[in-house]
């Protein structure tokens, strides 16, 4: 066997380099798309978490508020029939 390798070889090697550039190229193309929807998506994931979180802590808030309201009548209530105000 030669260590030259002829035209053909030459040109079929080159080929392939130029499809492997081709390949990289085109994933490099489709890169600012790609990112802009993984970036999109986390977004939307992290909104989507956000107002659950908001959810949670509006029903928490308005339970505190009506557990408060609720105690504060028994104890209006409580103080009115010791007094004899009721």
């Amino acid at each position: 066997m030669s260590e030259f390798i002829t035209r053909n070889e030459f040109e079929q090697f080159e080929k392939r380099v130029d499809e492997r550039f081709d390949t990289l190229n085109g994933k490099i193309d489709r890169l600012p798309d790609i990112i802009k929807d993984k970036i999109t998506s986390s977004m939307n994931n992290l909104e989507k978490g956000i107002n659950e979180t908001n959810k949670k802590n509006s029903k928490m808030v308005i339970t505190l508020v009506l557990s408060g309201m609720g105690i504060l009548i028994a104890f209006a209530g409580l103080i009115g029939n010791i007094f004899g105000v009721f």
